[in-house]
């Protein structure tokens, strides 16, 4: 074609177009351990990023400006475990030292069943300060060692989708932040026995581990699905004008 003294060429190319294997992507029973491990973790982390204060201050009777410090030491040591845990899991998995499946639930489990030992003793004695707050700062530690559990298992899985198994994990654990001022309005009235009533919330957490850990022992896997890699890829013929 000529127009303007310039000539216009049209050829047809063929490009890839990546798709994403949705059905495959949500079938898989791999993929729905690292969901509900992670939306399980989510209410433990949402309800105390929400409601430690109100406990310190119902049941602990800290002053508010003790209760902003304290609050907040419980945020600290996450990253730290999560450094150390990684370290560990790569250093096993470089010497052969466990399986992949055995380092996810090795740290998976250090939370899950973890949380149900410090949620125990809160149960128990949470009403004693010191003790309290301890437990507050190492439940909230030990969060840190998922980063070496079921968060890394996305790669191990599908390392072309785990973005994206990722993303759909954090979607549905957001919706824990709902699900915890729930929790805590079902129990927590602020009158009578407060402490009693926060008891009730530590129940729920503790059978929430329990079943965030055996539903992710049970479905876990720690070998890239068939569906992940070169089927995402598809040849789709595209029309490109070009000028000379």
């Amino acid at each position: 074609m000529l127009e303007n003294g310039k000539i216009e060429k049209s050829r047809n190319r063929k490009v890839k177009k990546f798709k994403i294997a949705w059905l495959k992507i949500f079938k898989s029973r791999a993929v729905w351990a690292i969901i509900v491990a992670n939306a399980c973790a989510m209410l433990n982390t949402n309800t105390t990023l929400n409601y430690l204060p109100l406990y310190m201050r119902q049941v602990l009777h800290y002053e508010i400006r003790e209760n902003g410090l304290l609050s907040s030491l419980p945020f600290l040591g996450p990253y730290i475990m999560a450094l150390v845990t990684s370290y560990l899991a790569d250093r096993w998995t470089k010497s052969a030292t466990f399986t992949t499946p055995t380092i996810r639930k090795i740290f998976t489990g250090l939370f899950f069943l973890g949380s149900v030992v410090l949620l125990s003793v809160l149960c128990f004695w949470g009403y004693v300060r010191i003790v309290s707050v301890s437990v507050f700062i190492l439940w909230q530690t030990i969060f840190g060692s998922a980063a070496a559990g079921f968060i890394s298992n996305t790669v191990d899985i599908s390392p072309v989708y785990s973005g994206t198994i990722l993303g759909s994990a954090a979607t549905v654990g957001g919706f824990t932040g709902y699900l915890s001022s729930l929790l805590v309005t079902a129990f927590v009235r602020g009158e009578g026995d407060v402490f009693e009533q926060w008891r009730g919330v530590f129940g729920v957490l503790i059978g929430t581990n329990l079943f965030g850990w055996g539903f992710y022992f049970w479905g876990m896997s720690g070998e890239v699905q068939e569906w992940n890699g070169e089927s995402g890829m598809e040849m789709e013929a595209v029309n490109r004008v070009e000028v000379d």
